[in-house]
C-alpha cells in the first residue's frame, strides 16, 4: 500500500503525518457465510464489484444469489463465483472551500438524521471529512451518531482556503482500496470547483474506480458554471457515472434531502459480487461489464466495470 505524507487538520489541529490506512478502516465487523454458487469449472482468479439490488417498489432484496444476476463482458456471460454481503463504509465529504461561503446550503441535524439512522441500522460505519486545501477528518469510521452528528455541523461551519477536490478524493480512494472486504461510499456535497489539485478529473475517477468505491455528489452549484473548460455539472454526473453512483442537484435543504433519501434506498441491498474474468490476463486497465437482473422483480446497479491489476 502506498502511503502518501499529507498535512491534515484532524478536529482542529494542524498536524504532519502519514495518511495511514487505520484512520478510516471500519471496525471489526462479523463475518457473514457468502451465497456460493456451483464450483466453478475451472479454477481461476476472481474480481468483486460492488452492486446495489432492489425490488420494483424500491426496497432493499436482502436474498439475492449467483442465479439472480449475470455479468456481461464483451457480449459474454462471467462466471459468478459468489455473493457476498459485506461491512459497508460510508464517507461524507463536505467541500468546506471559500467558494462555497457564498451559496452553500444549509445541511442541519434534521436534514441527515433520517439519512444516518438509515444507514446505521443497516451495520454501515460513517466517517465525516471536510476539505479544502487539505482534508479534516472530523469523525473516524464510527456508529455512532451522537459523534457523528456534531462533526456534520462542524464541517458546515468551516469555510475558507482553495480547493483540492480531486486531491482529496486520490487520498481517500488509497486509503480505502487497503480493504477489499469492505464496500465503500463516497458521498460529496460540493460545487465540484477545483482550483489546487495536482491530479485532473480523469485521475480521480480511475483511482476511485481502482479503490471500487461508489460515488454520489451533491452539486451546490448552478450547472452553467464553467471551470477549466468543464461545467459543474459534467464533473459530478462524470464523477457518479463512472464510479457506480449519480449526481443530484444539492442547491437546498429539500434537495440534499431528497437525493439522500434515494441514496439510502440504494445502498441498503449491497453487495460485493465475486466472478471469475473468462479474460484471465491481468493488464491493469479497465474492463467494461453489465450487470443485468435475471429477475422481473428485481432492479440492480453497479459500476460499469472493473481494474484488473497486474500481480506484485
Amino acid at each position: 500500500m502506498r502511503r502518501v505524507p499529507l498535512l491534515i487538520t484532524l478536529l482542529g489541529v494542524s498536524v504532519a503525518i502519514v495518511f495511514s490506512a487505520s484512520l478510516l478502516r471500519p471496525s471489526a465487523v462479523p463475518a457473514q457465510s457468502p451465497r456460493q454458487a456451483p464450483a466453478a469449472t475451472t479454477p481461476g482468479e476472481t474480481v468483486k464489484i460492488f452492486v446495489s439490488a432492489r425490488d420494483n417498489k424500491g426496497r432493499a432484496v436482502s436474498d439475492l444469489s449467483p442465479q439472480d444476476l449475470q455479468i456481461i463482458e464483451k457480449q459474454k456471460p462471467q462466471e459468478i463465483v459468489a455473493i457476498h454481503s459485506p461491512a459497508l463504509v460510508v464517507g461524507l465529504l463536505f467541500d468546506t472551500s471559500k467558494s462555497l461561503r457564498t451559496q452553500a446550503p444549509e445541511v442541519t441535524k434534521e436534514s441527515i438524521r433520517g439519512f444516518l439512522e438509515e444507514i446505521l441500522r443497516a451495520h454501515a460505519e460513517v466517517f465525516v471529512m471536510g476539505f479544502s486545501d487539505a482534508p479534516r477528518i472530523l469523525a473516524r469510521p464510527t456508529r455512532d451518531l451522537p459523534t457523528i452528528l456534531p462533526a456534520v455541523e462542524q464541517a458546515t461551519a468551516l469555510f475558507g482556503g482553495a480547493t483540492s477536490f480531486y486531491d482529496t478524493l486520490e487520498f481517500v480512494s488509497t486509503e480505502l482500496a487497503a480493504d477489499e472486504s469492505v464496500a465503500h461510499v463516497l458521498i460529496v456535497v460540493s460545487d465540484c470547483r477545483d482550483t489546487a489539485s495536482r491530479i485532473d478529473l480523469r485521475r480521480a475517477i480511475e483511482v476511485t474506480r481502482r479503490a471500487r468505491t461508489r460515488l454520489y455528489v451533491l452539486v451546490t452549484e448552478r450547472p452553467l458554471f464553467m471551470d477549466k473548460g468543464l461545467q459543474l455539472n459534467d464533473v459530478a454526473n462524470r464523477l457518479g457515472s463512472e464510479t457506480g453512483g449519480r449526481a443530484y442537484r444539492g442547491t437546498s435543504e429539500y434537495e440534499i434531502r431528497d437525493a439522500l433519501a434515494e441514496i439510502t434506498q440504494e445502498l441498503q441491498g449491497h453487495y460485493l459480487v465475486e466472478f471469475q474474468p473468462s479474460n484471465p490476463a491481468r493488464d491493469d486497465k479497465f474492463h467494461n461489464v453489465r450487470v443485468k437482473s435475471l429477475r422481473k422483480d428485481l432492479r440492480v446497479s453497479a459500476p460499469p466495470g472493473y481494474f484488473w491489476p497486474q500481480n506484485p
